[in-house]
C-alpha cells in the first residue's frame, strides 16, 4: 500500500525543502520511502509525485520512466555519456497490472532552463480534478543525486 495524497496549500509547494544529508540519512528508511512514493505513484495513476505530496519533507521526487511498451529513449541517455547499467538499478520497479518503472530524483536542482517554451493541459494529484493549461521550458539542465548520494546532471 502506497501513502495517503495530501491536498497542499499552494503557497507550501514554493517552499523549498533542505537538502538531504546522505551522512546522516538512514539508508534502509531511503529504500522503504522511495518504494512507497514509487507504489503511491503507480495506485493514482500518476507520471510523477514529489515527497511533500504525502506529507515528507524529503527533498525528492520520483517520475515514471517506464509502463509497458512507453520506454526512455535510452540511446539519448548512452549518447550523452551516461552509464546506462547505473542509471537503471536506480529504477523503482513494480510488477502489479503490468510493469511500471520509476526514478528517484534526490535534492534535484534546475541550473539552466530553455527559453523555448510549451504549454500544455497538465493535471494534479493534490488538486483532484483540477487541470489547467501550463507553459514550461521545453528543455532543463537539471542536477540530482541517487539514493547513495551520488551526483548526476
Amino acid at each position: 500500500m502506497g501513502r495517503k495524497l495530501f491536498e497542499i496549500e499552494p503557497s507550501k509547494l514554493y517552499n523549498s525543502l533542505p537538502q538531504i544529508d546522505f551522512k546522516v540519512t538512514d539508508l534502509k528508511e531511503l529504500k522503504f520511502f522511495r518504494r512507497r512514493l514509487a507504489y503511491t505513484a503507480y495506485e493514482y495513476g500518476a507520471l510523477g509525485l514529489a515527497a511533500n505530496q504525502v506529507g515528507s519533507d524529503l527533498r525528492s521526487f520520483c517520475v515514471l520512466m517506464q509502463h509497458h511498451e512507453r520506454n526512455i529513449d535510452t540511446d539519448t541517455y548512452i549518447a550523452s555519456g551516461g552509464d546506462f547499467g547505473a542509471f537503471m538499478k536506480q529504477l523503482v520497479t513494480i510488477h502489479e497490472k503490468g510493469f511500471s518503472q520509476y526514478m528517484m530524483f534526490y535534492n534535484p536542482e534546475i541550473i539552466e532552463y530553455s527559453e523555448d517554451l510549451d504549454t500544455i493541459e497538465e493535471g494534479c494529484l493534490s488538486f483532484p480534478g483540477v487541470t489547467l493549461p501550463i507553459t514550461r521550458s521545453k528543455s532543463i539542465w537539471a542536477t540530482w543525486q541517487d539514493i547513495y548520494g551520488k551526483p548526476y546532471s
